[in-house]
């Protein structure tokens, strides 16, 4: 790899040039190409860097260049950018391992930070790998001088301890570079095992680095008995290239970006360095963008069949009014007409429920206690507990802090989990709900023995309009979730078919001063 060469690809000569000649006079070594095809050729030369993309070219999408150069260089960084950005791309070009994603027009000092970032980032995974294998061939050679110094005189015994003091001076520092690695990193032999453990990864799964010395990596971050069948450090191990893939891991419960490296000595693979990053939090912003830009455009298209269905439903509504304010005598017309008006203003309602959906009034936030609110709406729901013989219990505790909330939208919002639970439940069950305070979030769950959900069902429940029951409309849950982002709350759901459902609410507790 040639010393800080950039590609700058790009069929825009203007946006082409002005930038290739910023980063020459910032100290970089500026390529550039104005096609896929053009470019792939001087990646395959060149190896640079930093390949800059422009998202759409004439001759190939800057998504499949990416690609492209991803398999010539993988240690090449991308980073695409583009005048047309939209979510689907920006996360498109995140799973196939771009760096970054920045939007047209980019400040240039961004964009150089941005740069510099990615080259820091391979210079230092190039680093580590270097540093490593420098590290033994600094140990085969003094380990080849102390045996000829077994041989010599006593003389020859200092320069032996001073050789064996140099090798503990590099290892230590090998082992404070190592530790002061960020994400979690660890060393893995051709037989699974950790070698080498930084400080981070061992305070994420709470053991001390000797602990975790020798056990399997499949066990630790899989919790597995054998590697999976598509295990990336195999892959890694069997092409003798780094392996880069998200995913989310069950046994952690937590997104990991997974950096697989091998180590090759003598042309044959001993190992690979294992680079985790702890992505939960990307994942979870890329999953609420998504879910709020469809909730937008699901919102307008409620909003425009409100708006045309309420025009003729009035016209019905006032004709079937008028009707029934004349004196007619025929009994069984009148009760048509009344079956009609009661139909329309039925249908009103649900109009009225979409455009709340569509149009949300404003929230009003004020100081308020999560126990008052549990406490309102099981004094609601205690009439039909006892109706469908429920039992109802609580547990909330009196060491909650107040938190800022719109009570009634919260209320609406609790009282629908309650009334889901209980049609869930039909005659008889336990209806449990608790609140408590949890590090910086106040936690609040309903626990229920209802019929459960479906798995084929989990992934719809938000789903505006999307029901399994016979008169619902499918909003309640998709208002709640609205409204829960409100107060910047997350909600999760888990259920088990003919067992029941448990909802967790937590919201954050605001930092004192």
């Amino acid at each position: 790899m040639k010393k800080n060469i950039i590609l700058v690809i790009d069929d825009d000569p203007g946006v082409r040039e002005s930038l290739a000649e910023y980063l020459e006079k910032k100290g970089y070594m500026p390529i550039t190409a104005s096609t896929g095809k053009e470019a792939l050729i001087k990646v395959k030369k060149e190896a640079p860097l930093v390949a800059l993309i422009d998202l759409r070219l004439r001759d190939m999408l800057g998504l499949d260049v990416m690609r492209e150069i991803k398999k010539l260089s993988p240690g090449t960084e991308c980073i695409v950018f583009t005048g047309y950005a939209s979510q689907k791309s920006a996360i498109e070009a995140i799973h196939l391992g771009a760096f970054d994603y920045l939007e047209k027009p980019y400040n240039l000092d961004q964009l150089l930070l941005t740069v510099k970032r990615a080259i820091e980032k391979r210079k230092a995974e190039a680093a580590l790998q270097k540093a490593y294998a420098d590290l033994e061939r600094e140990v085969e050679k003094r380990t080849a001088e102390l045996k000829k110094a077994n041989e010599k005189l006593h003389a020859e015994i200092a320069e032996r301890k001073q050789a064996e003091e140099e090798s503990r001076k590099l290892a230590k520092e090998w082992e404070t570079t190592f530790n002061s690695i960020s994400d979690m990193a660890a060393i893995i032999d051709k037989n699974y095992e950790f070698t080498q453990i930084n400080r981070t990864c061992s305070n994420a799964f709470k053991m001390a680095p000797k602990e975790l010395i020798g056990m399997k990596c499949y066990e630790v971050f899989h919790g597995a008995k054998a590697p999976p069948d598509d295990c990336l450090f195999n892959q890694a191990m069997k092409n003798k290239i780094p392996v880069i893939r998200e995913f989310f891991e069950p046994h952690l419960g937590i997104y990991l970006e997974i950096t697989i490296s091998p180590i090759v000595k003598k042309g044959r693979v001993i190992g690979a360095v294992h680079i985790a990053k702890d992505i939960s939090i990307r994942k979870r912003t890329e999953e609420q963008l998504f879910h709020s830009e469809r909730m937008a455009g699901i919102g307008e298209l409620a909003a425009g069949i409100a708006h045309e269905i309420r025009n003729p439903l009035g016209n019905i509504s006032a004709s079937a009014q008028l009707c029934l304010s004349k004196q007619m005598k025929s009994e069984q017309f009148k009760k048509h007409m009344r079956l009609i008006l009661r139909n329309s203003r039925s249908a009103n309602k649900i109009i009225q429920d979409l455009l709340n959906f569509a149009r949300p009034s404003e929230m009003i936030f004020n100081p308020g206690q999560i126990r008052t609110v549990i406490t309102r709406v099981c004094s609601l729901a205690k009439a039909r507990c006892i109706k469908q013989n429920v039992r109802l219990s609580k547990r909330v505790s009196r060491r909650m802090p107040k938190i800022m909330m719109d009570e009634k939208r919260l209320e609406q919002v609790f009282l629908n989990f309650i009334i889901n639970s209980l049609d869930s439940m039909g005659t008889g069950g336990r209806l449990f709900i608790s609140a408590y305070p949890e590090e910086k979030e106040i936690v609040v769950r309903f626990l229920d023995t209802g019929v459960g959900i479906s798995d084929k069902d989990m992934d719809k429940i938000y789903d505006p309009f999307f029901t399994r029951k016979k008169d619902g409309v499918g909003l309640g849950l998709s208002l709640a979730h609205q409204i829960i982002s409100f107060h910047k709350g997350s909600i999760k759901i888990k259920s088990t078919l003919d067992q029941g459902t448990e909802v967790t609410v937590r919201f954050p507790i605001p930092e004192v001063g």
